[in-house]
């Protein structure tokens, strides 16, 4: 199919030198030769017995006439033939399309009449999704991420497949800005981009940001584990519609999302579990060691421990205490009575004792 092309080349080239030869084509001829083109291709096309061989010859030809089509865009005085060259590419890709490869370059023409499309139609649609409560950074984000597509060295580079995600995208987005029903529309704006697969990471880290805020919230008001699960069930109902993607080299945006909702519930869980040991690890006492012997001994003798044995008391008392200067007390310590070491403190452990009798003699007799 490659060879069809030589003479639209050599035409082309023929045009661009601008020699005045008469070799070169008028645009009754050039338009002529367009239409040949179309001719020798079909026949060509027929002749293939290899589906590998047809795919690579079709889109290689793609290839030819998207480099052909930029070196005249690139030539203002050969607008007329641009326009001729332009009704045959859009012919070939209606005629054989299934065989382009998604991730073909753009032709220059292409990108500037996608670009005028999303001009035109974008800014009504944000206006009128801003009148149904999505939220600003969203929708800032959907402009960043259209204008990015048209600057060169941004990824993801403008691909032949962006012409028609982007005008699916488009027309979805409308569909919902002219939509005049009560709906909750945030959330079915973020489920529509789900479905498209616009994962651009712009527009992810807004619904992050926001996602943290509300769970900032919750944390304070004690009722995260409800944020979680509501999160939980919404990811679970969003689903990913087509193969194509705003960037077909990230992750799908329901995959980033994701692992938002596992890496934050792990992040929380340990959060709270590290707080829970921090709060409750020990009771630390204004007691030294002999002290706090004494009172161990004195609540077992007034039956102050639901245990069978002092033993098993040492074992529960030990490990949720620590004295004055942070010493652990080992429950065979603690349950040890040796009356010689501990005379020296019982004065003090007996006048606290009292001081407490004391408090509450005070308060209810």
């Amino acid at each position: 199919m490659m060879t069809t092309l030589l003479p639209l080349e050599n035409a082309i080239d023929q045009h661009l030198r601008n020699d005045g030869s008469a070799a070169a084509p008028t645009l009754e001829t050039f338009t002529t030769l367009c239409q040949q083109v179309l001719v020798d291709m079909s026949v060509v096309y027929k002749q293939y017995m290899s589906k590998a061989v047809l795919d690579q010859s079709t889109n290689q030809a793609h290839l030819i006439l998207t480099h052909l089509s930029d070196k005249l865009s690139d030539t203002p005085a050969a607008s007329n033939h641009m326009r001729v060259l332009q009704t045959l590419i859009n012919q070939f890709e209606q005629y054989y399309g299934q065989h382009i490869k998604a991730e073909n370059p753009i032709a220059h023409y292409q990108s500037q009449q996608l670009q005028a499309l999303v001009a035109k139609r974008l800014p009504d649609i944000t206006t009128q999704l801003k009148r149904k409560a999505v939220p600003i950074p969203y929708l800032d984000e959907l402009v960043y991420a259209m204008a990015s597509l048209f600057q060169p060295g941004k990824l993801p580079e403008l691909q032949h497949y962006h012409r028609s995600y982007i005008t699916r995208l488009l027309d979805a987005l409308e569909h919902m800005a002219n939509d005049q029903r009560d709906k909750p529309w945030p959330e079915r704006f973020i489920s529509l981009l789900v479905n498209i697969d616009f994962n651009y990471m712009g527009f992810y880290n807004r619904w992050a940001d926001l996602q943290n805020a509300q769970l900032d919230i919750a944390l304070t008001q004690g009722n995260v584990a409800a944020i979680l699960m509501q999160m939980d069930i919404k990811l679970a109902w969003y689903r990913t519609k087509t193969q194509l993607a705003y960037d077909p080299y990230n992750r799908s945006l329901l995959h980033y999302m994701q692992e938002y909702l596992r890496f934050k519930k792990k992040e929380i869980k340990l959060s709270t579990e590290s707080q829970a040991s921090s709060a409750y690890a020990f009771i630390p006492l204004q007691l030294n060691g002999n002290q706090a012997k004494l009172f161990f001994h004195a609540c077992y003798a007034v039956g102050l421990y639901d245990a069978s044995s002092k033993e098993e008391a040492a074992k529960f008392v030990a490990q949720h205490i620590r004295t004055d200067f942070g010493t652990v007390l080992s429950p065979h310590s603690l349950r040890k009575y040796d009356k010689d070491k501990l005379a020296p403190h019982a004065d003090f452990v007996i006048r606290k004792l009292k001081a407490m009798t004391k408090y509450l003699e005070d308060d209810f007799r």
